[in-house]
């Protein structure tokens, strides 16, 4: 769908997990976009420029994704770049946050919990948490879905937020993972089904490219993951 006079610049680094929950949002609005990647590591001036011009930028920080630019709206912050996104442009694409309030609490609620599995997992692939703390944090998870989705029938924020940080893209990077171990039926069953939608599929890279471009970065920074070989 063109919105006429769309503006927007998307500026991201495709393995972020957070700048994934915005391109998601740009693709599930249905929003035109230009995407402009830059490097985490080694920041160019222009990337540090557009950051520090951003509404809610961190000022110690040289350069974080994702930023927008939605003509000269400049604004980062993943998760509220997504709720911006669904109240500016609400007649476009996928509603993502719903008139029900609960079911809004109950997205939110389970977003908080999706946060607790990002420690452990950063933790195993750098050799200092044991994978049962992983496993734990995605069983909690279960007790949260309530349908297809999370809230039901329909997908909202709570997918979006949440699915770059439990896709195959990401878990399947630690070698030893198995969702068999893991026993989270309704988690894995839900995760399947937003694989087949197309702003999801459109946005995944695949395991064996996150794996190497994750190398890569932790190279630059001097770290050696451990993650699964792909061949």
């Amino acid at each position: 769908a063109e919105y006429m006079g769309i503006q927007m610049r998307f500026i991201t680094n495709r393995v972020c997990p957070f700048a994934h929950r915005a391109w998601l949002a740009l693709e599930a609005k249905e929003i035109p976009y230009e995407l402009i990647e830059y490097d985490l590591v080694d920041k160019p001036a222009d990337f540090t420029a557009i950051y520090r011009q951003a509404y809610g930028h961190d000022q110690e920080s040289n350069g974080k994704v994702p930023v927008i630019d939605d003509n000269g709206t400049v604004i980062t912050e993943s998760a509220l770049i997504v709720e911006y996104l669904d109240r500016k442009y609400p007649s476009q694409g996928q509603q993502l946050f719903s008139d029900d309030a609960l079911k809004v609490f109950k997205g939110r609620i389970f977003v908080d919990n999706v946060s607790k599995v990002l420690a452990p997992f950063y933790g195993v692939i750098k050799g200092t948490v044991d994978i049962e703390n992983l496993y734990r944090a995605l069983r909690n998870l279960e007790q949260y879905i309530e349908g297809p989705f999370v809230t039901g029938e329909t997908w909202g924020f709570a997918e979006v937020i949440s699915y770059p940080h439990l896709t195959d893209q990401r878990l399947l990077l630690i070698p030893n993972f198995s969702w068999e171990e893991a026993k989270t039926p309704k988690l894995k069953a839900m995760l399947d089904r937003l694989d087949e939608i197309p702003a999801f599929k459109k946005t995944y890279m695949g395991p064996k490219w996150m794996s190497n471009t994750f190398a890569a970065l932790y190279e630059k920074r001097g770290e050696t993951p451990i993650l699964r070989k792909f061949d």
